[in-house]
């Protein structure tokens, strides 16, 4: 059975670009709302696998963010989302952390979106996280859509499990910005260092003492 992912977007363009962007991953059947009264109607009709939610959808008479429902809601049914936005202020950061969603800000890159859609539908399926290279500490519930910290509930997105996977795999070694900006497809190291900040502040909301990861000359290392 097809995948089937919804996208919430209420300009035009950017709608139709990431509808064509979506439809080259195989095996998905992709929705898509301009408006909240078209979202409204397609969640009632199905159950999601991802969604790419623009939270500053207009017009809306109850808030300037008025995608962070939908952003909840589509959750609470455990579909991924994914947060699109044009807002690179620090505040959106905290509403990705806060609703366990990852992020993407505009301009987008074709590959950087997809990427996040193609781990966001991998964390769908059971088989594809199972052998994920994991502390053994973090435990991966996947029908629940969220992991175990030591026996404490830790909502890890999947970009950032990937990340926290490749620290740990490193087995020591330090893994520079270069590197963990492949798993996001995107070098930037600001997009790399507010990724590792959203992991430690999840880490440490359930485990005060949490301090594996390091950054070490520009670069991070998982404490074995």
């Amino acid at each position: 059975m097809p995948r089937r992912i919804l996208i919430i977007e209420d300009e035009q363009a950017m709608r139709d670009r990431l509808f064509a962007l979506v439809r080259q991953i195989e095996d998905v059947h992709v929705d898509s709302a301009a408006n909240e009264q078209e979202a409204d109607a397609l969640i009632a009709q199905h159950r999601y696998d991802v969604a790419l939610v623009d939270l500053q959808l207009s017009p809306s008479t109850t808030g300037r963010l008025k995608g962070i429902h939908y952003v909840k809601t589509l959750s609470t049914g455990g579909c991924q989302t994914i947060i699109v936005t044009g807002d690179t202020r620090d505040v959106i950061g905290e509403v990705s952390v806060a609703l366990s969603s990852d992020i993407i800000t505009k301009p987008i890159v074709d590959a950087v979106l997809l990427g996040h859609v193609e781990r966001a539908l991998q964390w769908r399926n059971r088989d594809a996280t199972a052998g994920d290279n994991l502390p053994p500490e973090l435990a991966i519930d996947p029908y629940k859509r969220s992991c175990c910290w030591r026996n404490k509930i830790i909502r890890l997105t999947p970009t950032e499990l990937s990340i926290v996977s490749l620290i740990w795999h490193a087995e020591g070694k330090r893994v520079d910005l270069a590197r963990l900006g492949e798993v996001l497809k995107s070098g930037g190291a600001h997009s790399v260092t507010q990724h590792i900040m959203n992991i430690r502040r999840k880490f440490e909301d359930v485990d005060p003492d949490f301090n594996k990861i390091h950054c070490s000359g520009g670069a991070y290392v998982w404490e074995r």
